[in-house]
């Protein structure tokens, strides 16, 4: 993660707040390490230059998001695929093994309530396995983003990166508590916005004393007491992992999916219209994503053409809340707004905020 720091101080926004997926942070409760002082400006320099191209460790996830407690309507309600799991999987718990040995090498193994699902990348090779259903997919990575540490976007280390490169002069940035986390010490890197107008309460890192990696990523949402997203690791050891756990090959009975993968072709994509582009409104903490009109007319009313499909549905209708002009989506981090005429808005801030965009 050697990265110039400068390239962390840009003036943007924090679009990052309105994707969920979580994990559990470091017990701040315990008895502070003694270290030597650092200014939140020494920090920020100590992640970025912090290398963290070879580790093996154990994350834990949870999340409290404040999701409305929602019913499968499908018949598939109780399967392990489908949008129910798609739903438990963003705030169930989980728990993952992750292995990092450069660009190249990654192996992440996932494991919770719909079993272990495995995903390793060896050069160019990228392979998905499923133990529970036995089926894998398999694809080879393009040229064009071999250098993508695929693995590590998982880690709080890639997570904190994308938030720190959008850090603007809304942000007030500070030094918390010292902190034992994975049995190391670390200093605490705490983000606060400086406005009211937003659902998110702070953003906090714990960052290796010694190494500079983060070792947790926690948002919290404002007037909840638990972390509404987080990624922590609970062990983590900065050797080189052996070789041999980026090597797979299907177990005698997978069912193998060759996955296609297409050439990235931007300079010959045709020019799009500016009117079905997302727009960004606002700035910082507060901004919010719209989408033009039609981007979601039908999402509540079409005829479902599966079952997936009507399981999806049936739970979009249980989340959403009838309002003047439409539905809404309310959780502790994100609020969506769909307008009757299928406009889009999104945000990490209140629905009346939304809905105000949405009339001007």
């Amino acid at each position: 993660m050697a990265k110039n720091w400068q390239r962390w101080l840009p003036a943007g926004i924090v679009p990052a707040v309105i994707v969920a997926a979580s994990v559990v942070g470091p017990n701040l409760a315990q008895a502070s390490p003694k270290l030597p002082a650092k200014t939140a400006q020494e920090l920020l320099e100590l992640v970025a230059d912090s290398k963290d191209s070879a580790f093996s460790g154990t994350l834990e996830q949870s999340s409290e998001l404040g999701l409305p407690e929602l019913q499968s309507m499908g018949p598939g309600g109780g399967s392990t695929d489908g949008p129910a799991a798609a739903l438990e999987l963003l705030t169930a718990d989980h728990t993952a093994q992750v292995s990092i040995d450069g660009p190249d090498k990654a192996r992440v193994q996932v494991q919770d309530r719909l079993g272990e699902r495995n995903v390793t990348l060896n050069d160019d090779e990228v392979w998905y396995y499923d133990f529970r259903e036995q089926e894998a997919a398999h694809a080879v990575r393009p040229a064009e983003v071999a250098e993508a540490p695929m693995g590590a976007a998982y880690t709080p280390g890639q997570i904190a990166e994308k938030f720190l490169s959008t850090i603007d002069p809304s942000t007030e940035i500070t030094v918390g508590d010292n902190a034992r986390v994975a049995g190391r010490t670390a200093y605490e890197l705490v983000l606060t916005p400086s406005t009211d107008d937003t659902l998110v309460g702070a953003v906090s890192l714990a960052v290796d004393s010694e190494t500079g990696v983060p070792l947790s990523f926690t948002i919290a949402a404002q007037g909840q007491s638990e972390p509404a997203f987080s990624v922590a690791f609970s062990t983590i050891d900065f050797g080189a992992p052996q070789a041999s756990l980026f090597e797979f090959a299907p177990p005698a009975g997978t069912t193998v999916t060759e996955v296609p993968v297409k050439e990235h072709r931007d300079h010959d994509a045709p020019d799009r219209d500016p009117g079905t582009e997302p727009r960004v409104l606002g700035e910082g903490w507060s901004s919010i994503v719209a989408l033009p009109a039609g981007s979601a007319s039908d999402v509540f009313t079409a005829s479902p053409s599966s079952e997936d499909a009507a399981e999806a549905q049936a739970l979009l209708q249980q989340a959403f809340i009838q309002v003047d002009g439409g539905r809404v989506l309310q959780t502790s981090l994100v609020t969506v707004f769909i307008a009757d005429d299928g406009r889009v808005f999104a945000g990490a801030v209140s629905a009346d905020q939304l809905i105000a965009a949405s009339q001007q």
